[in-house]
């Protein structure tokens, strides 16, 4: 699994396998009103200890602005949600039994748009949705420090990426750049092209005695053709 694949996992766990919390808080409420909240007297403690699944903030009205509690014991989700004036969920701040812990922001319909998450290898990460719910931005940062950024299309593939190794070096990728390349590559060194079910197609750059070369590559990615640029000093 890849470190995207990773953080996108994480990030689903947050934003959507806790949405069912609250479902799961009310009918465990509904079915077990009288077991809701008790007091059990805490040993050695003058006071007592209020155990609850969820608490529920609630106007003159009755509607439910907030709540917090935990889920049953087969997920574990704990959580806090906020909810507007509708009653619709708009904030959602989760931990999941992995460790998953995030903050997911939803629209006036629900839908998740931003999220904030920490995966349970240590790994931050932040995600941007269109109005469809589809991914269209991520930023993470490795757990070796190389900070990554990832633009999406509609279907969910990456368009366009940035990454910057822990030695400093960047690296731009274009998916799909030109209609006969499946990506392009940029580093601070070469620009590559790639197809589709292949690899390097195309390759132009400088090598490391400075010089400019182009490579190029058959069908199977094997190298064909390179050709060095003249030393001028050789020349001489």
């Amino acid at each position: 699994m890849n470190l995207r694949s990773g953080i996108l996992i994480c990030l689903i766990v947050v934003a959507f396998g806790s949405a069912m919390l609250g479902g799961l808080l009310s009918a465990w409420l509904v079915a077990q009103p009288d077991l809701a909240a008790h007091q059990t007297p805490s040993p050695g403690a003058a006071g007592q200890v209020l155990t609850v699944r969820e608490i529920r903030l609630v106007d003159d009205q009755g509607r439910i602005w907030a709540r917090m509690g935990s889920s049953s014991e087969a997920s574990r989700h704990r959580g806090l949600i906020l909810n507007d004036e509708s009653g619709q969920e708009r904030l959602r701040l989760a931990l999941a039994e992995q460790g998953n812990g995030g903050l997911v922001l939803s629209n006036a319909q629900g839908r998740f748009r931003a999220a904030l998450t920490v995966s349970d290898s240590g790994i931050p990460g932040m995600a941007l949705t269109d109005q469809s719910g589809a991914m269209r931005f991520l930023l993470l940062v490795a757990q070796e420090g190389s900070p990554e950024m990832d633009f999406y299309d509609s279907q969910g593939r990456i368009g366009l990426g940035l990454e910057v190794s822990d030695k400093g070096e960047p690296e731009l990728q274009m998916n799909r750049a030109l209609p006969d390349f499946g990506a392009a590559r940029l580093n601070a060194s070469w620009l590559e092209f790639q197809t589709e079910g292949i690899g390097r197609a195309l390759q132009i750059g400088v090598d490391e005695q400075k010089s400019g070369r182009l490579q190029l590559f058959d069908s199977k990615g094997e190298l064909s053709t390179d050709l060095p640029s003249k030393n001028p000093s050789a020349s001489q």
